[in-house]
């Protein structure tokens, strides 16, 4: 079987290729460069009225493949499908307009680039990314970024919207760091009936207002933060006392100064300063502290001589009422309360 290269031409078309038995196939052109200069492939025409721009054309029914091993560079425009200048009908559409395909070298996907209304597209056949130019803003709500809730998602949108929701079930709140945004758990609102829930909330010298009610502290008494003159053992159920030039546990009975009670059972507390010593003593409520014995509900206690508490006397009530601390409320039988170590205590009622 023969086999021959020919040159088919037809009216303005040139055809490289082979010919067997008598059949043309079309062939490829190959431009082969020498050691010291690569192969270059020129088109050109002379500048007659009716030609605008050289032109290379490509036919073919099936796949056609222009390969090279060195970078391609173009001196003008580079348009693949479609016409240049005219933007796609249709995303993905390369005979619609001009664009290019590229693929994600992670993980394979097609591309369609293409440009249209001053913006980028990427369009991969279902999914279509509009990059915004920067004259958009978020004060104008125009081509704003909404998130649909999955941080790995995000779509764009040419307005946004806020829709009212009063909707009884708890929705985490997002909040901001640097350039992300986030949720948690932890911090969460109900639109129905306005209540944020949370673990702890710090102030930063702010003031909490308008509330009618704060209710449900798991812990019970109210406490005041004292300033020491120094470190001292701050012992949770102890009585101090001050003596006009130093706090100290209590060391008599119905001794004179006595303050109140150290506490750790303490559901709010005021007075706390930063890098100060300084001991929480309850001034209200009821409170784990050191009681010499079970005594009957509404006993009234004063200082004991270990720093304890005990009953106080009717002539010691009338001579110094002052010196009443508290009564007795109840005996705590378990050994922890809420995580807190009882050691023995009792639940006394602070006067």
């Amino acid at each position: 079987m023969a086999v021959s290269t020919a040159i088919n031409t037809s009216g303005a078309t040139i055809q490289f290729g082979t010919v067997s038995a008598s059949v043309f196939t079309a062939g490829n052109i190959k431009i082969a460069g020498s050691a010291t200069m690569d192969g270059q492939l020129e088109i050109s025409s002379a500048a007659a009225t009716a030609i605008l721009a050289s032109v290379l054309a490509v036919t073919s029914t099936s796949t056609v493949s222009i390969t090279a091993n060195n970078a391609i560079q173009a001196a003008g425009s580079v348009v693949i499908g479609g016409s240049g200048g005219i933007a796609p009908a249709t995303s993905g559409s390369l005979s619609a307009g001009g664009g290019m395909l590229v693929k994600d070298e992670a993980n394979g996907t097609n591309w369609f680039l293409h440009v249209h209304g001053d913006r980028l597209h990427l369009y991969n056949g279902s999914t279509e990314l509009v990059f915004v130019a920067t004259v958009d803003t978020i004060a104008t709500a125009s081509n704003a970024l909404a998130c649909s809730g999955n941080s790995n998602t995000a779509t764009l949108a040419s307005t946004v919207v806020v829709t009212s929701n009063a909707t009884n079930a708890d929705y985490q709140i997002l909040f901001g760091s640097s350039n992300s945004l986030y949720s948690s758990n932890n911090v969460t609102m109900n639109p129905s009936t306005g209540t944020i829930t949370t673990t702890n909330v710090v102030g930063r010298g702010g003031t909490i207002s308008g509330f009618s009610r704060v209710y449900n502290a798991v812990w019970n008494d109210y406490a005041d933060y004292i300033t020491l003159e120094g470190p001292i053992p701050v012992i949770p159920g102890r009585v101090y006392v001050y003596d006009g030039h130093l706090h100290k546990m209590a060391s008599s009975y119905a001794e004179m100064g006595v303050l109140g009670i150290c506490s750790d059972t303490y559901s709010f507390i005021a007075g706390h300063k930063d890098n100060e010593h300084q001991i929480p003593i309850a001034v209200s409520g009821f409170v784990l502290a050191y009681v010499d014995r079970v005594y009957p509900s509404g006993t009234p206690l004063t200082s004991a001589p270990d720093g304890g508490l005990t009953e106080m006397s009717l002539e010691t009530k009338m001579k110094y009422p002052e010196r009443l601390l508290a009564t007795f409320y109840k005996e705590e039988i378990n050994k922890t309360w809420y995580g807190i170590e009882v050691n023995g205590r009792h639940w006394v009622k602070v006067c």
